[in-house]
């Protein structure tokens, strides 16, 4: 059998589905369809990477984020849905504890704007450091919450170690240069160009270039030991992260002796 033949009847059908997506489906704009919701709000947001496409409301949305805060979420406005974020809808996103943990001194980050580049988009969150008696510097909070930072002094914006593990992986596969996809990521929320983006996330390529080169360079690192090294990076002699070759001839590993 054939598959593309057998699907031509059914082209209709996935056209309809694709506009229904589109619109509020089953959704009631009158009821939140969350399981125990007392909110009284009015039903009016989904999110476009959940599993669940059902429109619900505020309380709800923010709830079922909480270790979500990269989605992309849109509004019904009564015609048609439009762009929104979870910033916009209250989400505070905390580091230096466990998740639902609250923190007594959080810092908001810079002017609290924070700019995070991700597989779905950049994102600007509302992003909190932990200001406690014993904690981290700013930069070694990003990497614990799996955020490379743009710089170390008073970060402003941070990559997903998930998206620099994408683009490392496409950049051997398929030769994507960063620019090509560092534009693929801005239209995944931003296709038409019609979304008005803030001036502080309307450019962030030059930042992504950098992490990328500093992400390389700390995994090359990493993979050729010296962290395990008590001299440290430092310690790293000429050619100690060079990969032998294991088809090359050399003397003492894959050599005859008296060769």
């Amino acid at each position: 059998d054939n598959p593309l033949q057998l699907w031509i009847p059914y082209i209709d059908t996935y056209v309809e589905e694709f506009l229904r997506l589109e619109g509020l489906g089953d959704s009631d704009t009158n009821t939140c369809p969350k399981y125990l919701c007392q909110s009284g709000l009015e039903p009016k947001y989904r999110c476009n990477d959940c599993q669940d496409h059902q429109i619900c409301c505020a309380d709800c949305m923010l709830s079922g984020h909480v270790a979500q805060p990269y989605h992309r979420i849109q509004m019904w406005n009564g015609s048609f849905f439009s762009h929104t974020d979870l910033k916009e809808l209250g989400l505070k996103v905390q580091l230096g504890h466990p998740l639902g943990v609250p923190c007594t001194l959080p810092v908001a980050a810079y002017d609290n704007d924070f700019t995070v580049i991700d597989s779905d988009g950049v994102h600007q969150i509302s992003l909190f450091f932990c200001g406690c008696q014993q904690a981290l510097s700013h930069t070694v909070q990003l990497l614990r919450a799996r955020l490379f930072p743009s710089t170390t002094i008073a970060p402003k914006s941070a990559a997903t170690f998930r998206i620099l593990e994408t683009f490392q992986m496409l950049s051997f596969t398929s030769k994507v240069s960063a620019f090509e996809f560092y534009k693929a990521i801005e239209r995944r929320a931003n296709n038409t160009g019609c979304i008005l983006i803030p001036p502080i996330v309307q450019d962030r390529y030059h930042v992504f270039l950098r992490i990328i080169r500093e992400w390389r360079h700390v995994r090359m690192l990493k993979r050729a030991g010296r962290g395990h090294s008590a001299s440290g990076v430092k310690g790293t002699s000429s050619g100690e992260c060079a990969v032998l070759c294991p088809a090359c001839p050399l003397p003492g590993i894959n050599l005859p002796d008296n060769w």
